[in-house]
């Protein structure tokens, strides 16, 4: 049995085990607004650039399906994190409609 035949499995499975464990983050930002408040834009932002260039990587480097499929729940999660994240910074009084002025605080 070779190496790639062993770690393709093991990269499959530990690749949707690292995306299951999103999942009860994700609850909690769902369900208490400060919790989504208490994360760092900034983290996130940097993990999911990472991710982006991982996925780009996996996409036109590698080619690989098992790659590409992993990469993207993984970004996904980590985009779903973020925006909520920034939402919950948003001004609660203009919801939506803040302005370019306003949207300086959500990064802060």
């Amino acid at each position: 049995m070779t190496p790639a035949a062993i770690l393709a499995p093991l990269y499959a499975v530990s690749g949707l085990a690292g995306v299951a464990c999103y999942l009860p983050q994700l609850r909690l930002m769902w369900r208490h607004p400060e919790f989504r408040r208490a994360q760092s834009p900034a983290a996130w932002s940097g993990w999911a650039a990472i991710g982006i260039i991982g996925l780009l990587y996996a996409v036109f480097v590698i080619g690989d399906p098992l790659m590409i499929v992993v990469g993207s729940l993984n970004l996904l999660c980590q985009t779903t994190v973020l925006a909520l994240a920034a939402i919950a910074r948003l001004p609660r009084d203009k919801g939506l409609r803040a302005t370019l002025w306003q949207w300086r605080n959500i990064v802060a």
